[in-house]
């Protein structure tokens, strides 16, 4: 059957069933299917209702065997949503399907939805959407540059490190060549470089990769680096190291490799040992040398001085044995005649020869693109490792809890077996531990710490924004947390469109990482209420946001990607957009008299205070909207404890012998108003009878 492009046509008397959303009863409307979205439109003349799914936003399609009443297609969403499409014909259906796969795996930047939105805004208004968010206004506040810390040209134009911003901030006695120096011993020539500065302490965190070191490498220049970071805290004499990989992942990683160079070794010598034919092709290979010959006439000198008239006898005899055996053609052992041609055994056993000798090398060369920090090297450090899983684990992870999400009335045995064995919940409370573990270090003991994993742009970036926001009340803004964004992740070359399959492409380079920076971020919520501007809608927005591709602020792996792709001239950034809706986004509950110094969040990561995020993975949660939004009713909570303590104040004011007024003094018999939970006023009269029944 040939399949049809279905793009800018529409298929009528299409059912649509939001199972994620608690629905039951399926829809019954059209289906339109345009460039960048999948559109269904309810019949229903009186509700109309509209569902638009971005094509960026589909993970995946799935298409069912038919049933009697049609063809079934499953949209998964990578907002977890799940909808279930029952079209009509089958041919319409699998002409979608084959549409929907291709479009929801663009290959090139060009496909995606943000450089073809076009919201009602001039050229003027884009380029100041852009300029929403200023990473610079944001280092002045923390009192960058200062005598301590200053910006360096040494990445202008990413010369140095083309995942890092153009503009970083360094210690002031870092000079350029320690600055080169240190970025070749790093992973992705991620050097050392500042990413928090705390004004109360002068401690900082900041940011970096791996360093190659392998088994025992070292670097001075970067030894140096890790000493100017020390002496850019004066109140320390030493810096924490935070490795945010497991301990003993990493060293058996590097103890395997170890291990397997040395068996492959020792496996390579004895085959020599027992193999005439690579021991005949490695001897004329050896007299076919003259550097080695020239080298071995070396090492000959030096002998003859240590040697009596009757050795040195013996050894010219060798010698000369070596000579006429190099002017002397050899046989091939494989074909018996002189210049035998390389195809026979004595060639299969030198090409195994070199693969092993390669092998060696590719073994020792992975071997050296691991390693954490030698405390022997470096003097003034303290390495911490956190344990946070690698990208790899996190997806299985993640989708083990999408899958707990989607059983049918599973029991609570059920549910809690497949919570538990997801390990979800654990690995947010690593990425929270190491948050902690810097947030104290910094606060409580003014100690500076260098965070790192392998690259630098994942679990780097998620344990120095959990500390950023541990530390720092600004960052529980709603514009705040727009910064921490912008500068942890965007900047500072998180891999957004590998991370989040922008693009067709890897699939084990997918990963939720900003995923659980968001949820950590709700996590302490849920402990703080009070302590946070925004809302969990916020972090959701967020969060659609970074798959949906409607903006340009993350798409690309690095800000140099994106200033070749001229993202800016093509498409919008998101957080004006966001800041115009934060009346959505606010919490009622946020208190703003926290100054900095006392404002340092300081959670309890005991494995029982963390909770499933229902708002983000069960999407019933928030499909049945209660009477009155907890907004709503949250702040009507705080006014009226507003009008209680003012009350309070004014008959604490009352002069002696004076007469307090009491506004709301209800005499025994009279009603009193009071607000239920669904905001509805319930009148109460003597004895507590209610005179209106509530709703249910």
């Amino acid at each position: 059957m040939p399949i049809r492009n279905k793009i800018g046509e529409m298929v009528e008397n299409v059912r649509l069933l939001e199972r994620s959303c608690g629905q039951r009863k399926p829809s019954v409307g059209t289906l339109y299917l345009s460039a960048t979205h999948t559109i269904f439109v309810e019949n229903n003349p009186e509700t109309r209702k509209e569902t638009w799914v971005p094509h960026s936003m589909v993970s995946g399609v799935e298409r069912l065997p038919p049933s009697p009443t049609g063809s079934q297609l499953i949209l998964r969403c990578k907002d977890f949503r799940v909808i279930l499409v029952l079209i009509p014909q089958e041919r319409d259906c699998v002409d979608i399907h084959a549409s929907l796969a291709r479009l929801s795996r663009p290959e090139k930047y060009s496909e995606l939805y943000c450089l073809s939105f076009n919201p009602n805004v001039n050229k003027e208004q884009r380029e100041e959407s852009w300029a929403f968010v200023d990473l610079a206004a944001d280092y002045r506040r923390m009192g960058v540059p200062n005598n301590l810390w200053v910006t360096t040209a040494a990445n202008s134009e990413y010369r140095v490190c083309d995942t890092y911003p153009s503009e970083l901030f360094v210690p002031k006695s870092a000079t350029p060549a320690v600055i080169v120096g240190s970025s070749r011993f790093r992973s992705r020539g991620r050097f050392p470089v500042l990413s928090y500065f705390h004004q109360d302490t002068l401690a900082a965190v900041c940011r970096c990769s791996q360093p190659l070191s392998g088994f025992s490498g070292r670097c001075q220049e970067d030894e140096m680096m890790l000493q100017a970071v020390m002496k850019s805290n004066p109140g320390s004499d030493y810096i924490y190291v935070v490795d945010t990989r497991p301990k003993t992942v990493l060293c058996a990683s590097l103890g395997k490799e170890y291990s397997e160079v040395m068996e492959t070794a020792m496996k390579l010598v004895n085959y020599l040992r027992s193999s005439s034919a690579l021991q005949h092709c490695l001897l004329r290979a050896f007299l076919n040398e003259r550097e080695n010959l020239n080298l071995t006439g070396l090492r000959e000198g030096k002998m003859r001085q240590k040697r009596g008239a009757k050795e040195r006898k013996v050894f010219r005899r060798r010698v000369q044995q070596r000579k006429e055996r190099r002017t002397t053609p050899v046989k091939s052992p494989n074909t018996g005649r002189l210049g035998g041609t390389p195809t026979g055994p004595v060639f299969q056993h030198a090409s195994l020869g070199c693969t092993v000798l390669q092998m060696l090398n590719a073994m020792a060369n992975r071997a050296a693109g691991k390693g954490y920090e030698n405390e022997d090297h470096y003097t003034n450090i303290k390495l911490q490792f956190i344990g946070i899983e690698n990208i790899h684990v996190m997806r299985s992870s993640q989708q083990k809890i999408v899958d707990v999400g989607e059983m049918r009335s599973p029991s609570m045995t059920d549910f809690l077996f497949g919570l538990e064995n997801s390990g979800w919940l654990k690995h947010i409370k690593a990425i929270l531990d190491a948050g902690v573990f810097i947030a104290r270090a910094v606060a409580d003991e003014g100690i500076s710490v260098l965070v790192h994993c392998s690259d630098g742009w994942d679990r780097t970036a998620q344990a120095c924004s959990v500390a950023s926001l541990l530390l720092d009340p600004y960052y529980r803004t709603i514009r705040g947390l727009m910064v921490l964004i912008e500068r942890d992740w965007v900047s500072f070359g998180h891999k957004f469109s590998h991370r989040y399959a922008h693009l067709d492409g890897d699939p084990k380079e997918v990963s939720p990482v900003l995923d659980q920076f968001l949820e950590c971020a709700w996590q302490l919520s849920e402990q703080f209420p009070c302590a946070f501007e925004f809302n969990e809608r916020f972090l959701i927005a967020v969060h659609s946001h970074i798959y949906s591709c409607q903006y340009g602020t993350f798409l690309g792996n690095c800000e140099k990607e994106r200033r070749d792709l001229r993202l800016r001239e093509h498409s919008h950034s998101v957080w004006p957009q966001l800041w115009k809706e934060r009346s959505q986004f606010t919490n009622p509950l946020y208190q703003t008299d926290l100054s900095p110094s006392q404002g340092v969040l300081r959670p309890n990561t005991s494995p029982y205070c963390f909770k499933l995020w229902k708002g983000l993975y069960n999407h019933t949660e928030k499909s049945m909207p209660p009477r009155q939004s907890p907004a709503d009713f949250l702040s009507t909570v705080r006014e009226e404890s507003k009008q209680l303590e003012e009350e309070l104040t004014n008959q604490q004011e009352v002069p002696p012998g004076g007469t307090a007024h009491h506004h709301h003094n209800h005499q025994p018999g009279s009603r009193q108003a009071t607000h239920s939970p669904d905001g509805e006023t319930n009148h109460v009269g003597e004895g507590g009878g209610s005179t209106e029944e509530e709703e249910d």
